[in-house]
């Protein structure tokens, strides 16, 4: 290797060395303040400003109004003070989708409230036109991200969704389906995700792991603090049994009265899920009284000291968090990006200390085998 190249490689992986975390400065740009780059960073965000799914709300600026708020976010954290070291990095806001959400999301509105019966011939064939747009436009954004997937994949780069409604995610699933690596999904969502269609939308948050079921790779998916239930959902559920998990709002109150503790219900879905797991996580789950802003207001829902315990655990109990998205979350307030920011930082947390681990020991596993065959060469000789 030239020697002006090893200067480079060792000037990158040190680019934390001179970083004072406390600093609070705006001449950053990258998330959370954090002067490392692509190739010096272990996590890389995609942000997707992409919000078609919810009519009275918009997700599609929260990648942006995050990433400009989080230059000044506090690292510090009693749980894990070092982890920020291994790289997080977020990669630029792809305008293009954004404006194209922005445009889309008016003809959303117009398919919802206008009843397609009631319209004339000529109005039907339009909404079926703007129908069949949308479904495109979708699909193209879904290959987009799994294009940019493989190239972070590649690259050795851990892998992470911002948006956004959860429509996007299917790209990400089946770069990670391709590896053929088995992985289980867990989705902590107030929504199944299991409808094949929504007002003949393919691609929203209501069905944006029906597609996922058909990934071989996929082996367990697990629905909690799900809220809300369709009859076609539940007829996937039923059908597919051996495959999905459901830890249902419902389940979860019933079983908290009957004198459960939170970290039991935790850890008995947790033990459904394989060793790699996918965690995705909307907004949409947590009780209004936590976060007002997102697409679903009914009382009950998971509180954020729940979410980041069930962080805590996946660790604990060794799994290796392949990658997660965050989505469902409208940006309306100060509070409304704490909080943002701070669910995003605890994901990115979480997902780097199961990276690490899990290579320490495949470190140890390895060294066991390396052992093993030096005593099994010695009995030979």
């Amino acid at each position: 290797m030239p020697l002006q190249e090893e200067k480079k490689k060792k000037k990158n992986a040190e680019w934390h060395t001179h970083f004072d975390p406390d600093k609070s400065t705006f001449l950053i740009e990258n998330l959370f303040g954090l002067p490392c780059n692509y190739e010096n960073s272990q996590l890389v965000i995609i942000p997707v400003p992409w919000d078609i799914t919810s009519t009275t709300m918009d997700s599609a600026d929260t990648p942006e109004l995050l990433l400009h708020s989080s230059y000044t976010f506090p690292l510090f954290s009693e749980e894990y003070e070092w982890i920020w070291k291994k790289g997080i990095f977020m990669q630029n806001i792809p305008v293009k989708w954004k404006e194209t959400s922005h445009e889309l999301k008016k003809i959303r509105k117009k398919i919802m409230l206008n009843g397609f019966l009631k319209l004339t011939k000529p109005k039907q064939l339009e909404l079926l036109r703007d129908i069949k747009s949308i479904n495109f436009t979708c699909k193209l954004l879904n290959e987009w991200i799994e294009r940019k997937t493989t190239e972070h994949l590649f690259n050795a780069k851990t892998v992470a969704l911002l948006g956004g409604d959860q429509g996007y995610i299917y790209g990400c699933l089946n770069t990670l389906n391709k590896k053929q690596q088995p992985f289980g999904i867990f989705s902590i969502n107030a929504l199944s995700g299991l409808e094949n269609e929504k007002h003949q939308l393919e691609f929203t948050t209501h069905s944006a792991l029906f597609n996922a079921l058909n990934l071989s790779s996929v082996t367990r998916i697990v629905l909690f603090g799900t809220k809300y239930l369709s009859f076609r959902a539940k007829k996937v559920i039923d059908s597919n049994a051996k495959k999905i998990r459901l830890f249902s709002a419902n389940y979860l109150d019933e079983r908290k009265l009957k004198g459960a503790t939170w970290k039991m219900l935790v850890n008995e879905a947790l033990s459904c899920l394989p060793q790699n797991v996918f965690v995705s996580i909307n907004a949409n789950v947590f009780d209004p009284s936590v976060c007002s802003n997102s697409s679903c207001n009914e009382p009950g829902g998971l509180t954020f000291a729940e979410v980041k315990s069930i962080l805590f655990e996946l660790r604990k109990t060794s799994k290796n968090i392949i990658g997660f998205d965050i989505s469902g979350l409208s940006i309306q307030s100060d509070t409304d990006k704490q909080f943002g920011l701070r669910l995003l930082y605890e994901s990115c947390c979480s997902t780097l200390i199961t990276n690490e681990l899990m290579k320490i020991a495949n470190l140890a596993q390895n060294k066991k085998r390396k052992v093993k065959v030096k005593v099994n060469e010695g009995k030979d000789n």
